[in-house]
This record gives C-alpha cells, structure tokens and sequence, in this order.
C-alpha cells in the first residue's frame, strides 16, 4: 500500500495521527476566550475549498481568499466547438478509498478506462518504434519504475540523498543485462517522468522517489470533466465559510504570542493585506497557494519571513510543466469505421503516443499524449 493510501486510511483519525494533533493544538492555542475562532484560509484551490469545509464543519468562522474570480485553481474547464474541457487535471490516479472517485460516483460521472496496451513511440529521429519494440520499451521501463518506488519505500532512510531515479535505471537495466539499444531507449523514455515531476530525471532523488506514488488501483479518464465534481466541491465550501472571489492576499504579517494572549479581549495574532489596500486580522491563517505564488510572493509577503528550511525547500522545489493542446478532427479515425466488420470494439490504435527527446529540433525535450 503507498503511503498516500495509508494517509487516507487514516484522514478520519481524531488527534492521534499527526493531522488531528495539528488540529487539536489549534485549538488550544485559540480558544481560550468563549469566542469562535476566526481562520483564514488563502487559495480556493481544491486543498483550500476543503480545508475550509472541514474547518467551518467543526465550529470555526472560515473566511476563504481567492485572487481569481473563480474557485477550483488548475481545475479549471472552458469550451471548444460546443464541447467542455479540462484545462488542469482530467484523471483519477487510483480507485482505492480515492474521495475523488467517490464524488464521481455520486455525481453520475462519466469514466473510462485507458486501454492497457503499449504506447507508440517515436525514436529521436522521428521514426515509429514497431509495436514490439513499443511494447518492450514500455514495459521494461514502467516495470523499474514500480521496482523502483518499492525499493525507495522500504530503504528511503538508508539511501543516498544524492542517488538519482536515472541512476536506479542505469543499475537496474545492467542488472536485467538488457541490450544496448534497448537499454538506450528506456534511458530515453524514462526522460519523460521529468515531465510530472516538473525536474530533469536526474534530480529525482530516489531516496524520496517514494513521495511520488499515487493511489493504489487503475487510472480513470474523466470524460464528463471535472466541472460537475468542482461544482458540488465550491457548493459545499460556500455553505460552510465565506468564500471572497478577486481577493488577493499580498501581505501576511503575524507576532509571537505574547502572556496577556489567554485574556478575552487579546488582539488577533494574524494580519493580513489585499491588493487593494484593506487589511484584516485572523486567529490563524492557513496558506494553500500553489508553489508557483510561493516562488514568486514567499520572499516579500511574509512578515516576519518564513523559516529558512521553508524557504529553501521553495526554492529548490521544481514546479511542474504540463501543457495541453487539443486537436479537433472531422472524423474519428482510430475508431473503426461503420462499414467495416468490427463488433463495436476499438481498434488498436495505442492510446498514448511518446516522441523521445528528438534530435531534429533545437529543443531536445520528450513528449507524450
């Protein structure tokens, strides 16, 4: 079981985990006076809509900041030719005990399955791989990652900080004594994880390789959109905290508590300013904003500055870049055609396609759709 999985086993736990003891120190730092306690939470993303929901269900006065003049952060969807789509997440990764799903299910959302079959893939050249050599390439190189991710689970404290994933792939591919050529495809194909870790493979520390497992079962295609699951998400969130949309939160200023904070007129610790000048204090305040406003505001907006392991961590995190582009065709051409003598079944047109970092181009970065 990945640890994400064992952390949603355990998201109901009361103050024994780790979660519900933030949560109970909470509130006794802030409850000492009979008044609720007021707590703002910075970013309607998903992680701030819940945070909130969770918070103003237990007894809290939630007040939710938004700087765009919608919720859902990169769950965001627009229409193209009369058809909606999802210009951030479209996937469910794993099916066992995800909330995700469960809100999928009761919402009648329409899934599908990814056909299991290989990918094709283009070499560096642009030629297509025949289906054997996808099917080989592609097996051999998502079987090292799940070696991988096993291997970083069970000996994460003894491994070195500076061993990379490309690293265990070197080790691994003479390990299995794979043939040169295609041990230097998998090399190649492997490049393409930099693309949902925002980093170089090289700079995947296999010692925290495990922080990048998702949730255990198949992965869903959301053809419906997550528009209906962001629509019941931001319903649940307005009934429980006052959500404030074109909020931009460009200052945080707090103070250590000081002996006179357990008497019932103390000030609030928390200030907070907007890019309109107001300002605004809170018992506590709870930041969702994503790394890149962290990248770009965390030096300045924070007043005294955040700690030095926080502020390093921001900086060396690598923020990751998928890009979308979608395509219109007048026809379905990988579906089989009405006269042909199919029973209804796709065909075996591969359902993803990977170019290896090609050398024909002044840019030499892998793709994959």
């Amino acid at each position: 079981m990945s640890r994400v999985a064992q952390d949603l086993n355990g998201h109901h736990s009361n103050g024994d985990s780790p979660a519900g003891a933030a949560s109970s120190a909470m509130i006794r730092r802030i409850l000492p006076s009979p008044r609720k306690p007021h707590v703002c939470v910075v970013g309607a993303g998903v992680a701030g809509m819940r945070c909130a929901q969770v918070l103003g269900a237990k007894g809290f006065i939630v007040t939710l900041l938004e700087a765009r003049n919608r919720t859902g952060g990169r769950m965001h969807q627009s229409m193209l030719g009369g058809h909606p789509l999802d210009h951030g997440p479209n996937w469910i990764h794993g099916v066992n005990q995800n909330p995700i799903l469960d809100l999928a299910k009761e919402i009648g959302a329409t899934t599908m399955t990814a056909p299991e079959s290989a990918p094709s893939i283009y070499d560096p050249s642009g030629q297509l791989l025949s289906p054997e050599e996808c099917k080989e390439s592609s097996s051999l190189m998502w079987g090292i990652i799940e070696e991988a991710f096993e291997y970083s689970n069970k000996n994460s404290d003894a491994i070195p900080q500076d061993q990379s994933l490309f690293d265990f792939f070197k080790i691994k591919l003479q390990e299995k004594d794979v043939p040169a050529p295609l041990a230097e495809r998998v090399l190649q194909a492997c490049r393409s994880w930099g693309d949902y870790i925002g980093g170089s493979i090289e700079k995947q520390s296999l010692k925290f390789f495990w922080l990048e497992e998702t949730i255990d079962g198949e992965n869903l295609f959301l053809a419906s959109t997550y528009q209906s699951i962001l629509d019941r998400i931001t319903k649940d969130t307005y009934a429980n905290a006052n959500v404030e949309l074109s909020t931009e939160v460009v200052s945080i200023e707090s103070r250590e508590p000081t002996a006179s904070d357990d008497d019932i007129s103390r000030p609030s610790r928390i200030h907070i300013t907007t890019a309109l000048g107001d300002r605004r204090s809170f018992d506590e305040i709870i930041m969702t904003a994503p790394l890149g406003w962290l990248k770009h505001r965390g030096e300045t907006c924070f007043s005294p500055p955040l700690p030095p392991r926080l502020r390093a961590a921001i900086g060396n995190i690598s923020y990751g870049r998928l890009e979308k582009v979608y395509l219109t065709f007048r026809a379905a051409f990988w579906l089989p055609s009405p006269n042909s003598n199919s029973n209804g079944s796709s065909n075996n047109t591969p359902f993803f396609t990977q170019w290896l970092a090609p050398t024909y181009t002044p840019h030499h970065h892998p793709l994959e759709c």
